[in-house]
């Protein structure tokens, strides 16, 4: 009885039947001061906090810990959901020496004994390292990263009225969505979808949603109920942007009224033919219907609607049937499309007589067939958008968009109308798509308009269509252009809108003016800006100056209107909302003015905080960062932090760091809280336009002197949902990917200094030794089977400086069947410079297998070796090639088999591959983008040559014709030596240019060696001249010594090791001009020295002695006053001498003309001819090529010149 009277008042002892819990998450959020917190996140449906119990016990235990139940509390976030609750628990502080593990489980229906075993947790308890809390074994907050986005953004949905008169009317709808990334949503990605009895309509759709933080608003206009029947609409609501697909909870019901006509719902009585054939182009269909009297009246055309249907799925074109017949019988005229596919298409045509868009009678119903095309095309458009929907009156260039799935650029045809005086006329422009298979992209170019007036076209694609305006008011494009802070000042009158890049007025001052609203507090309503006051654009900011004194409250809120501001590229805002702070400390910048990177000996550090309301010190923690990133890397105290304030606007944080005794190099998170300690980060004052990778890190390097080189100290990582961990003691460095979401991302953050995002490269190593190299998130690539880098600047790495991230989403649709449930793990490895790859530091990330769908196998059998080659259109070699490893299931690219792009001398235009059959292909580059690895065994890239030659081509017939000239010939040996290089590294280049770079390079040499060539031919070139030194008599004889000098030098022969100890000369022989006294050197040719032989003594061997003093014998002939020899080059010589003694002269056959020669040989004449004279082979030395350049080539003619001379002027015997 009890119970049946609670109910009666609306109040039940029991929990509700539906009740039902769904889904556990593990989201806890981690903090260096609160690690004995655990979060979770219960979902489910009808779930209400007073029923939902806790059940948490110690692994292997049944006993019950009371405490910890009783400790769960609920968050505000999500009080007024039924669908998700968020529930936190706290654990008792660790005394033991090992980690503790417990488990944990929820019910819902308020039945303590009733749990979802199912969905229950493992949360493990560190040993306590602190005074306070428990120890949750997982590292606290990471500032440095954000939370990924969730599924269910939506928390809540509600409706002004729920309840319409048949005439339909307006209803404001109020949805509550969650941050992510701790930012709240933009109302962009706010998409409803409106069903009525099951059947989603357009209502839903290009709905404008309002409000830039959590709350949201919408309205919506509901049509007039023209059936018997009372309809039901239910709208659903996604926070992702997508157009399909809607979360389940939260929804809302509107409910319209039935009409009072009495209009039976089924008033077709038959419709004929039942089913119609069309040709492959497509055309008219034509039908009679016959209709009932409703209250013996018959139906109007106009209330007769007609829906087409297209497998099923409704299409557009029963919005623009032709009905007409005001008596029972109508007549309907419809157009349908050319059919572009290889399969007939199948129209199924509904009909209603009550004027409804969305109901349709289930009979009579006709069937339109439209016989297939001879090319198939499986496209699906789902957006068409244009950059500039109003253009100015010159007209000029636009872009039209298109996104949907399997897109091809020749099948892509526009259908372009210009509307003149209501009536649309089909025109004809020049455009063509590019893109991808999700999205293409054409240039379309609209002319002048001719008046005043603009001028309107539509342009369609399918059953999508924009409209584009020509002349009248411009606009640019469009975006979403926020503020990152709105507070008020203490003065009460001044509300500062703060953005992270310069902004401008769209018109002016006034318009600007009128565009901004406000309300002070979430009851109010806003209220335009009064004349007296004041709007100032400040670079960044914009000032409104209040005449009179305001006082917020929750809620208060400013509102800017659209196309009012605009950034540096123009682009124009979009209406938004935003929540205006009260005077609390705000941050807008923070810089290091002193240490952010130090040598080994540590040492002083200065951050400067500049923003609002700064006139409290703010709270600082000194954080080393590590693997275990908890309050045991904390160095606050013995850092001595002190922070100053300057004014109300600036705050300077001081501390020292200390000397770094390793032999890496040590960063250090600057965490400062502006709430008195409640909350910390380093990420304070961040420009997420500039980098939004910039945190408060001070580095100490390992080495005694600052370097300006890219240096990585430390990384962590974070999955969805977890820190790091997976270990009994926290580790950032490695993460697990939790199962029950699609999308395995991963957030990296790099710690060190110096940092430069065009440099940094990232690779991933699995457990088999394969190399990966991540996609870009280019729309054509999908995280099944390859690594996919996201980020918007195409380097998928943000930041510079001190600290760098990415995001990188690992495959998820892999496995190794060997490994403990399959899970595979994979290593992070980065290049700070481009090139070398640290193995020391890295993170790694283990992807656990959901068991969800079929699998990739990361198995031997699936791994296929690839070389890589790198050529020109000729065969040339372009690149050094390579042999990669890669899985046959994955792309090409994910192995870093790519063309090399962004190099101005190559370009890669087709790629040619070998199967293992031996079959050979060849492809245009483009379809590189999806090609497997497969059977593949040879990728080459081909390349089209972009270097000029021309420059060096003219340098060379230049120096070739130079080379046949007197400067050439006469020059010296040196500068023709320098030119025949030069010209020889030219030709080389242009049989195989390796860049541009060094084409211009060897052109310039080969110019500057062309125009060094100085050669003068002399007045007589084939006279000899004999020089001769004054001071030593030494003579050389030989041409090309014209206007020279010849320089003698004669050198003590200590000074050379391998010549202590002998009797010998030694001499140093050069030319010098005879004008300017400079030295210079002789073209190679045949010069005859003379050098006088020593008095008493005999010549035994003649040395050319090199630069290092080693030794080289030469041959020569003397007589009783000179030495003689052939050179073609000078530097030092030396003659060795033996004592004469009185019996050497008197000898039978001595004669001193050649070293051991007889001369009294019989037949031997001293007075026969020169050309009789011969040199005696049994003591002359053999003539031998010297190193030194010594002359041996032609030497017997001049050798016997030297001998007759000899011979003639010795007595006979």
């Amino acid at each position: 009885m009890f119970s049946i009277t609670f109910s009666s008042i609306g109040i039940s002892s029991y929990a509700k039947e539906t009740s039902a819990l769904t889904e556990v998450e593990d989201s806890t959020v981690m903090s260096p001061t609160e690690d004995g917190k655990r979060t979770f996140t219960l979902k489910g449906s009808d779930l209400e906090e007073k029923d939902i119990k806790a059940k948490v016990v110690l692994k292997g235990s049944t006993e019950r810990l009371t405490e910890v139940e009783k400790s769960m509390t609920f968050s505000e976030e999500t009080k007024e959901s039924s669908s998700r609750k968020i529930v936190t628990l706290t654990f008792p502080k660790n005394e033991t020496g090992k980690s503790i593990q417990y488990e944990v489980a929820f019910g819902v229906n308020g039945n303590s004994g009733s749990f979802y075993e199912e969905f229950k947790k493992l949360v493990r308890i560190r040993k306590s390292t602190s005074n306070g809390g428990g120890g949750v074994v997982v590292p606290p907050v990471n500032p440095e990263q954000p939370n990924p986005v969730e599924e269910n953004a939506i928390l809540n949905a509600m409706a002004d009225k729920e309840n319409l008169p048949t005439e339909g009317g307006e209803v404001n709808l109020t949805v509550y969505t969650k941050k992510i990334n701790d930012k709240h949503i933009s109302p962009e990605n706010v998409k409803l979808q409106i069903s009525l009895d099951g059947v989603v309509t357009e209502l839903g759709k290009n709905v404008e949603v309002k409000g830039e933080k959590a709350k949201k608003t919408i309205t919506l206009n509901f049509p007039k109920n023209t059936t018997s029947k009372e309809q039901v609409y239910t709208i659903k609501f996604n926070a992702k942007g997508s157009e399909t697909d809607f979360q389940a909870e939260p929804t809302v019901t509107i409910k319209v009224a039935p009409s009072e006509q009495n209009n039976d719902e089924n008033a077709i009585v038959r419709v004929t033919p039942e089913n119609q054939n069309l040709p492959t182009e497509g055309g008219k269909a034509n039908l009679e219907l016959i209709t009932k009297r409703i209250n013996d009246n018959h139906i109007p055309a106009d209330q007769v609607k007609v829906q087409v249907l297209l497998n099923n799925v409704p299409t557009d074109l029963g919005k623009s049937a032709v009905v007409t017949g005001d008596k029972a019988k109508k007549t309907v005229s419809i157009d349908f499309p050319k059919n572009n596919t290889t399969s007939e298409q199948v129209y199924t045509l509904k009909f209603n007589t009550n004027g409804s868009e969305t109901v349709f009678q289930d009979n009579p119903t006709v069937t339109v067939t439209v016989a297939p095309g001879f090319e198939e095309n499986n496209m699906v458009i789902n957006e068409l958008k244009v950059k500039t929907p109003n253009m100015p009156k010159v007209g000029g260039v636009n872009t039209i968009t298109v996104k949907g799935e399997n897109l091809e650029s020749d099948k892509l045809k526009l259908e372009i109308f210009k509307v003149e005086n209501g009536v649309e006329n089909k025109i004809n422009m020049d455009y063509t798509f590019n893109g991808t298979n999700k999205v293409q992209s054409a240039t379309l170019k609209f002319p002048e308009a001719k008046s005043n007036k603009e001028e309107v076209y539509k342009i369609r694609l399918n059953d999508k269509e924009v409209t584009v305006t020509v002349g009248g008011e411009e606009s640019g494009d469009i975006i979403d252009l926020l503020p990152s802070n709105v507070y008020l000042d203490n003065s009460k009158t001044k509300i500062t809108v703060k953005f992270d890049e310069r902004v401008f007025e769209v018109k002016d001052n006034e318009t600007l003016k009128a565009g901004i609203s406000y309300k002070k507090s979430t009851t109010d309503n806003f209220e335009k800006l009064k004349a007296e006051d004041k709007v100032e654009v400040v670079g960044d900011k914009i000032v409104i100056t209040l005449a009179n004194k305001i006082d917020i409250k929750i809620g208060a809120t400013i509102r800017f209107e659209e196309r009012i501001i605009k950034d540096g590229e123009n682009r124009e805002n979009r209406a938004f909302e935003q929540f205006i702070k009260d005077a609390f400390p705000t941050v807008n910048e923070a810089n290091f003015v002193e240490g952010e990177v130090l040598t080994k000996a540590g040492g002083n550090v200065k951050v400067k905080l500049v923003g609002e309301n700064l006139s409290e010190a703010v709270k600082v923690k000194i954080l080393i960062n590590n693997k275990d990133k908890t309050s045991n890397s904390e160095i606050t105290e013995s850092a001595n932090v002190n922070v100053e304030v300057v004014n109300n606007t600036e705050q300077i944080i001081s501390f020292t760091l200390p000397e770094n005794k390793t032999d890496k190099a040590e960063t250090y998170s600057v965490m400062v809280s502006l709430d008195n300690g409640k909350t910390y980060s380093s990420a304070i004052g961040v420009n997420i336009l500039e980098n939004r990778a910039k945190r408060l890190v001070a580095t100490v390097l390992p080495t005694d002197k600052i370097t300006d080189k890219p240096i990585l100290s430390f990384m962590s990582i974070q999955s969805y949902g977890t820190s790091g961990g997976g270990t009994e003691q926290p580790d950032v460095t490695h993460t697990y990917t939790p199962v029950g979401q699609e999308s395995k991302k991963t957030w990296v953050t790099m710690f060190g200094a110096n940092f430069n995002k065009a440099l940094t490269k990232i690779k991933i190593v699995d457990e088999n030794g394969v190399e990966w190299y991540p996609l870009q998130n280019e729309g054509t690539s999908d995280s099944m089977d390859n690594f996919i880098m996201v980020s918007a600047d195409g380097t998928g790495i943000y930041g510079n400086g001190n600290t760098q991230m990415f995001e990188l989403i690992c495959p998820r649709n892999v496995t190794i069947p060997t490994n403990p449930n399959g899970d595979v793990t994979f290593k992070y490895l980065v290049a700070v410079d481009g090139e070398n790859y640290d193995q020391e530091v890295f993170v790694r990330a283990t992807v656990v297998n959901d068991k969800v769908g079929k699998k990739e196998n990361m198995t031997a059998d699936e791994i296929s070796e690839v070389t890589v080659k790198h050529e020109t259109e000729d065969g040339k070699l372009v690149f050094k090639g390579a042999t990669v490893k890669g899985y046959k299931w994955s792309k090409l690219r994910s192995f870093n088999v790519r063309p090399i792009e962004n190099n101005a001398n190559f370009e890669a235009i087709k790629y040619k591959i070998v199967r293992a059959d031996g079959s050979v292909e060849e492809k245009e580059i483009g379809h590189i983008h999806e090609e497997k690895v497969r059977d593949i065994k040879e990728v080459t890239f081909i390349y089209k040559s972009n270097i000029n030659l021309d420059e060096l081509n003219k340098a060379i017939t230049n120096a070739n014709t130079a080379k046949g000239t007197d400067k050439y010939k006469y020059a010296t040996e040196e500068i023709k030596n320098e030119f025949d290089k030069a010209l020889e590294e030219a030709v080389k280049a242009v049989e195989n240019p390796v860049s541009q770079e060094n084409v211009n390079k060897l052109t310039k040499d080969l110019k500057e060696k062309t125009e060094k060539l100085d050669g003068v031919k002399p007045e007589n070139p084939e006279e000899e001249i004999t020089l001769t030194d004054e001071e030593t008599k030494i003579s050389v004889t030989g041409k090309n010594l014209a206007g020279k000098e010849l320089v003698v030098e004669k050198i003590d022969a200590n000074q050379i090791p391998s010549l202590k100890g002998k009797n010998v000369s030694l001499f140093d022989i050069s030319f010098r001009d005879a004008v300017t006294k400079e030295k210079v050197n002789l073209p190679v040719g045949h010069y005859v020295v003379e050098i006088p032989k020593e008095k008493g003594k005999i010549a035994d061997q003649l040395y050319y002695v090199d630069d290092d003093g080693k030794l080289e014998v030469l041959t020569f002939v003397h007589n009783d006053g000179y030495i003689k020899f052939v050179a073609n080059h000078f530097s030092k010589y030396a003659v060795e001498y033996r004592a004469e003694k009185p019996e050497d002269n008197n000898k039978p056959g001595n004669d001193n003309s050649k070293p051991g020669d007889d001369n009294n040989k019989p037949g031997n004449d001293n007075n026969k001819p020169i050309k009789d004279v011969k040199p005696d082979n049994r003591t002359a030395r053999k003539p031998k090529l010297a190193r030194t350049g010594i002359a041996q080539i032609s030497l017997l003619p001049t050798v016997l010149l030297g001998i007759a001379t000899a011979v003639i002027s010795k007595k006979r015997r």
